[in-house]
């Protein structure tokens, strides 16, 4: 055996060191060494993919979510806007389409309509006719209370000066209560 194996021809490149038993398995256990970092790197690949994955799906979920909410949000808004008075149209329509929460005070007045605007609408008419009204009407009350409490004054500052004039300093003390009648 020993001869016909001198004769059996070997491929090209090959030399002695491939037959050597022992630098064999130490390719091979280098080999199975790269073969079970490069096992245990793809199944730490494979697990972050599967959790990117999830994240993924829970991410396409939220974003579905804030699909259906705008598109509610868009039909609540052109419900909104149909049942909008013609006021609030017309401010719409001449300064686009905005939040009022969001404009600053200076901007509100801005858009404030008049109160001759709101005196054309013949749905609000009837009502401010009815508040102008009432609003007279306080006023008139006011400026009432207003010459009554003049009158007030003014007698207290005749009743002050005529105990003053006419009462001793213990009684007129006494009447103004700044002393009691022990006191005296």
């Amino acid at each position: 055996m020993i001869q016909k194996l001198s004769r059996i021809p070997y491929p090209q490149g090959t030399d002695k060191s491939h037959f050597d038993h022992e630098a064999n398995l130490h390719r091979i256990g280098r080999v199975e060494e790269q073969l079970t970092s490069n096992i245990h790197s793809m199944n730490l690949l494979r697990a972050q993919i599967a959790k990117e994955e999830e994240l993924v799906k829970e991410e396409e979920a939220q974003l579905e979510q804030l699909e259906r909410s705008l598109q509610s949000n868009q039909a609540f808004r052109r419900q909104q806007s149909r049942n909008m008075h013609p006021v609030a149209r017309k401010i719409i329509q001449d300064h686009g389409e905005f939040d009022l929460l969001d404009l600053e005070d200076e901007n509100k007045k801005e858009l404030e309509p008049s109160v001759s605007d709101l005196f054309q609408d013949e749905e609000l008419r009837p009502m401010l006719q009815q508040l102008q009204n009432h609003l007279n009407s306080m006023h008139n009350n006011i400026a009432d209370v207003t010459k009554v409490t003049k009158v007030i004054k003014n007698t207290d500052y005749y009743l002050e000066s005529f105990a003053a004039s006419t009462l001793d300093t213990g009684k007129y003390r006494q009447a103004a209560g700044t002393t009691t009648p022990d006191q005296t």
